[in-house]
């Protein structure tokens, strides 16, 4: 028999609201405008917000392309029933070839060895597998250098991959007046140009994070991957904007309300002190809950 929710002792939960989250995905795609194509970062489990119910409402919003970081985020969400294109940001194992075509999920080549690698293993696949590369134009973790773009092309030829898109990684979008972003902007296009150049279409190119859809215009190029604003969270202070909508709440009871006079101590090691005579709630919160 089920335990009725009204009977547990925890009376903590987190209220999602997909509303908000929906409303959101319609002001960031006004933002970039119809040209651009918006993916849903909902790596994380949606950034703590349930990603098969996150994804699920934004598929009835349009949206065709989804992000994670790895594998075992995108299998949930083919189970869910989520049909579009699901983009592997983070590590993805050549030898799981045949598993990421079984699912239809996009892995993302960041290094001349692993394309390597990915190629090797496509050979025995059945079907030609889309990969997407993410480029380094000065985030400096993980990336094919724009002066690899001839080598990297070489190492698709022949092969059963098949480039779908091309990236990379904003490292300094939230600060407005850095000059890293409109560097990495410049510097996106002039590796996409050399992939072009090696004979090699780059397909879909993005860029921009929250950060970048909200502040630098000029990177949003042919896709975005807003993660944070999504969800209704400014990816700074300097970058709050008052369109988007907190999509998740924190809620719990009060369990005890007490009056405490000026000078009494409160808590572990008596930490707080009241500096007046004060009520004081206690609720019923904390570690276990996350907080």
């Amino acid at each position: 028999m089920a335990l009725d929710s009204r009977l547990l002792s925890r009376p903590t939960r987190a209220v999602v609201d997909l509303g908000a989250i929906a409303r959101n995905y319609r002001r960031l795609k006004r933002r970039v405008g119809e040209r651009v194509t918006v993916i849903p970062v909902v790596k994380a489990d949606a950034y703590g917000h349930g990603a098969a119910s996150v994804a699920r409402r934004l598929s009835a919003e349009g949206a065709s392309v989804f992000a994670v970081a790895i594998f075992e985020e995108a299998v949930p969400l083919r189970r869910a029933g989520i049909a579009g294109e699901i983009l592997l940001l983070n590590f993805s194992d050549p030898e799981q070839a045949s598993l990421l075509q079984a699912y239809g999920l996009t892995p993302a080549l960041y290094d001349l060895e692993h394309a390597a690698r990915f190629a090797r293993a496509a050979a025995a696949l059945a079907a030609p597998l889309r990969v997407h590369v993410k480029l380094d134009t000065g985030m400096g973790r993980l990336g094919v250098r724009p002066e690899e773009a001839g080598a990297f092309a070489r190492t698709l030829e022949g092969s059963r991959l098949v480039l779908a898109g091309a990236f990379a990684q904003l490292s300094s979008a939230e600060q407005p007046e850095a000059p890293a972003t409109a560097a990495q902007t410049r510097g996106l296009a002039a590796a996409v140009g050399a992939l072009r150049g090696a004979g090699l279409d780059p397909g879909i190119v993005h860029l921009a994070n929250s950060a970048g859809v909200l502040a630098h215009p000029g990177s949003h190029f042919d896709a975005v991957r807003p993660g944070i604003a999504l969800y209704g969270v400014p990816p700074s202070p300097v970058l709050d904007d008052a369109e988007l909508e907190p999509a998740l709440t924190l809620e719990t009871r009060v369990m005890s309300v007490r009056r405490f006079p000026p000078g009494a101590p409160l808590g572990y090691g008596g930490s707080f002190v009241t500096r007046r005579a004060s009520t004081i709630a206690v609720l019923p919160i904390g570690y276990d809950d996350g907080l």
